[in-house]
């Protein structure tokens, strides 16, 4: 088996995690900033970390709004995806709805004493970590079901 990259992108961060070989443990990797709006930036660090650790499939979390409607966000990340495979169209993107990813890290990240403000410098990380658990627990009920 590869490894798996999961995002989270927002406007000025991007979470990244990575499965193991395994498929069955996600791994928080990275926390990256850019300016906000500058995506090349963030298209260019998705590229360079699924080329480094030879990976072809990406999960990317997918901000659907609460009532599961897409929407400006959605509309971003599905601009994003599409810039990527422009330069790169090797790469497989898997849209995994991400709509408690975000309050699920933080709370993990309170439960574990971080104050609000470190929270902001990872939480983003933490919720690609997140969006790769519920993909990876997706792909073991699919291989056992």
């Amino acid at each position: 088996m590869a490894k798996i990259l999961a995002l989270d992108l927002g406007t000025k961060t991007l979470g990244i995690a990575i499965s193991n070989d395994q498929q069955n443990l996600a791994l928080r990797h990275e926390q990256f900033n850019f300016r906000v709006g500058n995506y090349r930036a963030a298209r260019e660090k998705v590229i360079a970390v699924a080329s480094e650790n030879n990976i072809k499939d990406i999960v990317i979390g997918y901000p659907l709004h609460e009532d599961g409607h897409e929407g400006e966000r959605t509309a971003s990340v599905d601009r994003f995806i599409g810039d990527i495979n422009k330069i790169n169209p090797d790469l497989n993107f898997i849209k995994v709805d991400e709509r408690y990813s975000t309050i699920e890290a933080n709370e993990r990240l309170a439960n574990l004493g971080y104050n609000t403000y470190k929270r902001k410098e990872v939480v983003d990380m933490w919720a690609a970590q997140v969006i790769l658990e519920t993909y990876l627990a997706r792909l073991m009920e699919q291989n056992n079901g």
